[in-house]
């Protein structure tokens, strides 16, 4: 593609991908993607988007857009990144550059966080309003997607629209408001206000440096002691609680699906002081953050934590001849007694059971390794839920049924893989065991229509049309029913139309 439009300031890549389909006037999804990816399936995502490396070669003549520069100022991705580690950022980059299959997401946490990303189209009038003074006209500003905070930092709310990129999972829509219609406006607090600020200044700043586990875990340990927070090795967890819920308020924390219940044992609060053995999201540390730091820059908080140095613990092997043997040999007795009544894992709840696992641990590691070893329980294997040969009886039927019902009917969309699946009950379940599923995989094999038979379904359903309308058979009303064009028109379907010799003549100076 010439002339792809170079992003503006802030500006999303699916906003700029969505300037150039209008300046070029395509109006077709998959002929954008053609042009710019030369790839259609490549779908259209607001936050994290893949196949960067393609934008960044269409601008390379500019010299100012490297692929690090559209992720790290045109995506959402300086929001996440800081907060994993740095062989999982490092791999997230290269997936973003290239075919990511939408790993991205679930790689930086973002499909399984408390925290999700925005699924609908959202704005501020009057930055549209400066934004057409000032370039010439709108564009989506990744500001206003920044996850649970619906908000624009400069005028408050935000005017959120019906209309959903996921509506059409190819489509780049551009900013036009006439195209877009009103659902609600959402409202600001102060609350708000203070973490949008500090996550603004996550996607502002230069790449923040990735933070270890280890690093994570200590500064928070560090962070509860320095506050008070904390008794002996003990952490107060519930004192903590209290202040969150003074601080933020349980009405605010609620809206933000956040909220931890009294007695919770593994809420995200208690597990964001613990050890530290996966990521949290921005908004949960920036929460905590503006709850102890207030006044704190995320530069320095970052520049403090990264120079972090944790104390790695080293187990130090006791020789057996530095060990009273009576004692070894009492707590081994008691354990073995354990173990053969209550088993490895119920022993350590038990009366004292904790008490002399951690002393054969500390004391006489490999004794209690070995023993363990041949001691545990081996459970066997339940049987299988599912009667996967019944189940693929029945789904084969079904498809046939529905085979023969929509065989005559030219009118249906393109009976694909995906088409015949979502006729039947359960077909995600049944998307992701097929190869548990043969005969309805031989089925899909043998009747899921290609894009040739599509196209040429289409130009039977036009032909029907105007033979029932008594019109002439010219190529171009065939097509133009048929939502086709010789340039989009299958080199397959093609040959069968100049076979058939039927209608396939060039009218074009009639």
């Amino acid at each position: 593609m010439r002339n792809f439009p170079p992003p503006h300031p802030d500006e999303l890549l699916y906003s700029a991908i969505a300037r150039a389909g209008m300046y070029l006037g395509i109006t077709s999804p998959k002929q954008l993607l053609d042009e710019l990816f030369n790839n259609r399936k490549v779908i259209a995502t607001l936050d994290l988007p893949s196949h960067i490396s393609h934008i960044a070669d269409q601008l390379r003549n500019t010299k100012q857009y490297s692929v690090d520069c559209l992720i790290n100022r045109h995506t959402l991705f300086p929001l996440y990144a800081p907060f994993v580690q740095q062989e999982i950022r490092d791999k997230a980059i290269e997936l973003m550059k290239g075919k990511a299959g939408g790993a991205v997401h679930m790689m930086l946490g973002v499909s399984a966080s408390r925290i999700k990303a925005i699924h609908h189209f959202q704005a501020c009038t009057q930055c549209i309003e400066a934004q057409i003074e000032r370039y010439g006209e709108a564009f989506w500003k990744r500001d206003w997607f920044i996850p649970n905070l619906p908000f624009c930092m400069e005028h408050g709310s935000l005017f959120i629209y019906k209309e959903k990129p996921t509506d059409s999972r190819h489509h780049f829509l551009p900013l036009i408001e006439s195209n877009l219609s009103l659902e609600k406006v959402s409202s600001i607090t102060s609350q708000d206000s203070n973490i949008l600020s500090a996550a603004q200044q996550l996607l502002q700043r230069p790449p923040l440096p990735s933070i270890s586990f280890d690093q994570w875990s200590h500064f928070y340990r560090e962070l509860a002691h320095d506050f008070g927070y904390t008794r002996g090795e003990h952490i107060k967890h519930a004192e903590i609680q209290e202040l969150f819920l003074q601080h933020w308020g349980k009405a605010y924390l609620q809206s933000k699906q956040l909220l931890c219940r009294e007695n919770e044992e593994n809420s995200w609060l208690k597990s964001i002081f613990r050890k530290h053995r996966k990521s949290f999201s921005f908004f949960e540390h920036l929460l905590v953050w503006q709850t102890f730091l207030p006044q704190e820059k995320l530069e320095d908080i970052f520049q403090y934590i990264n120079k972090i140095q944790p104390i790695s613990v080293v187990k130090i092997k006791s020789s057996e001849n530095d060990l009273d043997t009576s004692k070894q040999a009492e707590y081994r007795n008691l354990w073995q007694e354990l173990v053969r009544k209550y088993g490895i894992q119920s022993s350590r709840s038990q009366k004292n059971g904790g008490a002399i696992y951690i002393w054969l641990y500390r004391h006489d590691n490999p004794w209690l390794i070995q023993f363990n070893s041949k001691h545990q329980m081996v459970h066997p294997t339940p049987p299988p839920r599912v009667n996967w040969h019944q189940r693929d009886l029945k789904y084969v039927r079904k498809l046939i049924y529905i085979n023969q019902k929509s065989k005559d009917n030219l009118h249906t969309p393109r009976q694909s893989t995906n088409w015949y699946l979502m006729q039947l009950p359960e077909h995600a379940t049944i998307s992701h065991n097929l190869y548990r599923l043969p005969m309805v995989s031989k089925f899909l094999i043998r009747y899921a229509e290609n894009v040739t038979e599509y196209q040429l379904r289409r130009i039977c359903s036009a032909v029907e049309i105007l033979f029932t309308n008594h019109q002439e058979l010219h190529l171009w009303r065939i097509f133009r029913l048929a939502g086709l064009s010789k340039e989009r028109l299958t080199s397959e379907a093609a040959k069968i139309l100049k076979l058939s010799g039927f209608f396939y003549t060039d009218d074009s100076k009639n």
